[in-house]
C-alpha cells in the first residue's frame, strides 16, 4: 500500500513584478503566488502543524520543506518525502522501509506543499479579504468546494501582501481542521543536484520497496 504524507502545505516565493492594481481577485493572488514559487531559485522553510478536532487542538509535528520548481523534500518528525520531479520516495520515521513510486498526479497533490496551488483552479469557489497577521498585511483566501462530497471541503490560505509569501494554511478534511504555520522562509537557496533524491547511504538499514 502506497504511503504518502498529506501536507497541504504550505507555500513560498521570490520577487516578481506585479501589476498596478488596486484590487486583485483571489485567482490573481494565487496565480502570482504560484509564479513566485515556481520561478524561485530554491526555497527552504520551517513550519508547525496543529490539528483541531471539535473544540480541542493539538500540536502534532514540526518540519521543514525545500522546493525547487516542481521538486520538493519534506522532513517532519513523522516522515520524510523526496520528489525529484519524476520519482517519489517516502520514509516513515522508525520504519526500516522506504517506498519508491512513480506518483500519479493525485499522489503528487496529496504529498506536495504546493497542493493548494493546484486545487484552487477547479471545483472551488474563491473569496478573499484583507487581514493582519503578526502586524503584517495579508490576504485571506477561502476556497470552498462546490461539491459537498469533495475533500478537502475548505482550504484557507493567508498570503503576505508585500512579498506574496504564504504565511498560514488551514485545511478542513472530514470535519477536522489542520493548520500549518510557516515559521521561517528563505529564498535563493542552492541545492545540490541530488538533494531531492532519496539518500540511500544515510539509511543503510532501510529496504527500498520499489512500486514503480
Amino acid at each position: 500500500m502506497r504511503k504518502s504524507i498529506s501536507l497541504f502545505l504550505v507555500c513560498l516565493m521570490a520577487p516578481i513584478m506585479l501589476f498596478a492594481q488596486t484590487k486583485l481577485s483571489p485567482n490573481q493572488i494565487l496565480d502570482a503566488t504560484s509564479q513566485k514559487i515556481y520561478s524561485a531559485k530554491g526555497i527552504h522553510a520551517t513550519f508547525a502543524t496543529t490539528v483541531h478536532q471539535g473544540t480541542s487542538s493539538e500540536h502534532v509535528l514540526d518540519g521543514t520543506f525545500d522546493i525547487l520548481a516542481t521538486k520538493y523534500l519534506i522532513q517532519t518528525t513523522a516522515a520524510c518525502t523526496w520528489f525529484n520531479g519524476k520519482e517519489l520516495w517516502n520514509h516513515i520515521i522508525g520504519s526500516d522501509e522506504v517506498t519508491l513510486v512513480t506518483p500519479t498526479p493525485e499522489e503528487i497533490i496529496s504529498s506536495s506543499p504546493l497542493a493548494f496551488l493546484n486545487i484552487y483552479q477547479k471545483g472551488y469557489n474563491l473569496v478573499s479579504k484583507n487581514v493582519t497577521i503578526n502586524g503584517k498585511k495579508a490576504w485571506e483566501i477561502t476556497m470552498r468546494a462546490q461539491d459537498k462530497k469533495l475533500e478537502p471541503s475548505i482550504v484557507i490560505v493567508n498570503v503576505n501582501q508585500s512579498t506574496y509569501e504564504p504565511m498560514k494554511l488551514r485545511v478542513r478534511h472530514n470535519g477536522d481542521w489542520t493548520q500549518i504555520d510557516i515559521k521561517t522562509y528563505k529564498v535563493g537557496v542552492n541545492f545540490s543536484p541530488d538533494h531531492f533524491n532519496f539518500p540511500a547511504k544515510d539509511y543503510p538499514k532501510c529496504e527500498i520497496i520499489d512500486m514503480r
